[in-house]
């Protein structure tokens, strides 16, 4: 089978490699879509291999006995792997298993065909595209599970930072759950496509964001915060935009100190404070069947689709910052 393998800074090439084997609890998939996400800096910088994506929609085309799932089988392959047995794992929470990833396991989706352990495959609902079961994954996946923990209903106004493919795809989560949305976003291209998924006002780092949506609160700021962007910057106006009581959920990746000061970000204004990775496996037929009754909107979130053949042209699109979710078709 053909693999996406960086070989040098913004050189891809496509390599030859094994397909992979069903053993017992493990299926076969061949991929039709593989949405990217932060691959784009390992194309950059020249580092990664053949090991890139974690991503994944496809059919089942082998199994070993005693699977659940049958040949031709849609399924969406979740994220990274766990061990299976821990009680994060039996729980859902496998994201967070202490064991991690096994080392003898390669990994990666930007290829033909991937294996997966069944019980980290989900059944995609018939009538269910493809394309849009794969936002189930990082580009609604990690902030549904922030809305989740933070119980996020239509009565909230919600702050999102960072408008990526992540922050969009919370933009998209807080619209179809009703709530009023602010975000903070540089990229103008990026601006507007969450003004066109339902974002009330999109505010630049450069304006005093949290004196800005006090006045637009009431002078009480909003109920939530999701932090998309993991500057530190943005993490401390999601701190001070929230209002008395508020929830902040960290969802980016950060890349630098924040600075933290116990008793005026969380005594005194009695915040609650979480990082968010992913969701529990036991709320995907939720967010599928979320996905399902919103098809217009989530559709605006998918803005390029490239061949494997073109994956370089994918990687530099997401470089220039002028794309959503971008998905490669195998």
């Amino acid at each position: 089978m053909l693999v996406a393998a960086v070989t040098a800074p913004s050189t891809v090439e496509l390599v030859e490699s094994p397909d992979p084997v069903a053993t017992p609890g493990w299926s076969v998939v061949d991929v039709s879509v593989a949405p990217l996400c932060t691959e784009f800096t390992s194309y950059r910088d020249g580092v990664g291999g053949d090991a890139l994506g974690h991503e994944a929609v496809g059919t089942v085309s082998e199994t070993a006995p005693g699977s659940r799932f049958a040949v031709g089988d849609r399924v969406v392959a979740m994220p990274l792997l766990g061990c299976g047995s821990c009680a994060l794992c039996r729980g859902g929470d496998y994201i967070h298993c202490p064991a991690g990833i096994p080392s003898e396991e390669p990994l990666g989706t930007l290829r033909e065909r991937i294996r997966k352990p069944d019980w980290l495959l989900i059944a995609v609902p018939d009538g269910l595209s493809d394309e849009h079961a794969s936002l189930a994954c990082c580009a609604l996946g990690a902030s549904f599970g922030a809305f989740e923990r933070a119980r996020v209903s239509g009565t909230d106004v919600v702050l999102i930072t960072g408008l990526g493919a992540v922050g969009l795809g919370a933009v998209a989560n807080a619209v179809m759950r009703g709530c009023r949305v602010v975000a903070v976003e540089t990229n103008p291209y990026r601006k507007d496509l969450a003004l066109r998924l339902g974002a009330e006002e999109v505010y630049s780092p450069d304006d005093d964001v949290v004196a800005a949506v006090r006045d637009a609160t009431g002078g009480i700021g909003t109920d939530v915060a999701i932090e998309c962007s993991g500057a530190p910057g943005a993490q401390r106006t999601a701190l001070g935009a929230v209002r008395r009581l508020g929830t902040v959920a960290f969802v980016g990746n950060s890349y630098g100190d924040t600075p933290l000061r116990v008793s005026p970000d969380l005594i005194f204004p009695g915040l609650t404070i979480f990082g968010s990775w992913h969701y529990n496996l036991r709320a995907a037929g939720r967010l599928l069947d979320q996905i399902a009754r919103h098809p217009g909107l989530v559709s605006q979130l998918i803005t390029h689709r490239y061949p494997l053949a073109d994956i370089g042209s994918a990687w530099q699109q997401q470089i220039g910052g002028h794309c959503g979710k971008v998905l490669i078709r195998p």
